[in-house]
């Protein structure tokens, strides 16, 4: 039979044992070396269960003022109401992390934090956050609000890059590596298609394009941007359609707009591979289950969270160390979206 609202004082009787014992079995800090005490800590996790014993956490907060929660502030707010795929794979990754080592992740609004109205938001008038990972890019008025708000800030592929406390792509050496990819394929023109300048560009956009630059140019390739205003419905005639051409290679900023060039490609009858090249400088996880023929830079956004939720640890647990910034390579995925123009092969 079920208990409610057994105690750790219950599981301790029932077990045997005193409650400091019971409590460092329950949270995994109970030294296992030998079989005797790996029997009685499976006893008392049994017990624990056939009591449902469940930790309070409230209780727990207030012996020891620590609410072990953590923040993942995302770029998500009315006008921007959905998460980028690629940033869930990166708040899976800080999740699993953080929750190993007995801490809840709550994801926070950009718009949470955009104003003084940020005050408002329960997770700061309460001070309930003890850490925050700051996902895409941010004003710098932005940054300093958060910063006040919360003693301990990771930046997990923003604007802000310092010696500590920062992880993010390494963009130029994207660009690098698409530039040598495609170059070597043969194509002769790289368009870099994505977004319209924005007022709060992400570093990404020019990092990649000084990266293809650096590698394409000395080539005799020529390189190109096409900026399309980004809404609800884009403008097919922003884009240029002679560019779609056999000697051209299509580079697109994310798998977001190489699907939407693939869709207006279709529109006047061609087709990548056949008629010109295409390559994604970003993809989730995902792209290789539905789009497994994109060619493309592909990066593991998880581990990007995981390495985020260390470094949240570090700071919480270990403050006294450096926490250094890393940056994390791409890889290149041949696929056959872009496997050079067809004069080139003969």
């Amino acid at each position: 039979m079920r208990i409610e609202g057994s105690t750790l004082r219950d599981v301790a009787l029932e077990a045997g044992v005193s409650i400091d014992t019971v409590s460092r079995v329950l949270n995994g800090k109970g030294k296992m070396k030998w079989a005797s005490a790996i029997r009685r800590a499976d006893e008392i996790k049994k017990i624990a269960e056939r009591l449902n014993y469940r930790p309070n956490a409230a209780a727990r907060a207030i012996r020891s003022s620590r609410t072990r929660m953590v923040g993942a502030l995302v770029r998500n707010n009315p006008s921007n109401p959905y998460i980028h795929p690629v940033t869930f794979e990166t708040i899976l990754g800080i999740n699993d992390g953080l929750e190993a080592a007995g801490y809840v992740l709550s994801v926070v609004r950009y718009n949470n934090v955009q104003s003084e109205a940020a005050s408002e938001s329960r997770v700061f008038r309460e001070q309930l956050l003890e850490a925050v990972v700051a996902i895409g890019t941010l004003s710098e008025e932005v940054i300093g609000r958060i910063e006040r708000l919360v003693p301990n800030c990771i930046w997990a592929n923003t604007n802000v890059w310092r010696e500590e406390c920062c992880i993010r792509r390494d963009e130029v050496r994207v660009g690098e590596i698409a530039g040598q990819q495609l170059t070597d394929l043969g194509y002769k023109r790289l368009v870099i298609l994505g977004g319209a300048r924005a007022s709060l560009p992400h570093y990404a956009h020019e990092e990649r394009f000084a990266g293809i630059s650096s590698v394409a140019k000395p080539r005799g390739v020529t390189v190109e941007r096409v900026g399309i205003p980004w809404g609800p419905h884009l403008d097919p005639a922003t884009f240029p359609l002679d560019r779609l051409e056999p000697g051209t290679a299509i580079v697109a900023e994310s798998m977001e707009w190489a699907h939407w060039v693939v869709n207006l490609a279709g529109t006047v009858g061609k087709v990548p591979v056949r008629d010109f090249g295409l390559a994604s400088l970003d993809a989730s996880g995902e792209v290789s289950r539905y789009w497994p023929a994109l060619s493309r830079v592909t990066y593991d956004y998880y581990s990007m969270g995981l390495e985020a939720a260390r470094m949240v640890l570090q700071r919480l647990e270990d403050p006294e160390t450096t926490c250094v910034s890393r940056k994390f390579t791409g890889e290149w995925i041949a696929g056959n979206t872009a496997s050079g123009p067809r004069e080139a092969k003969g």
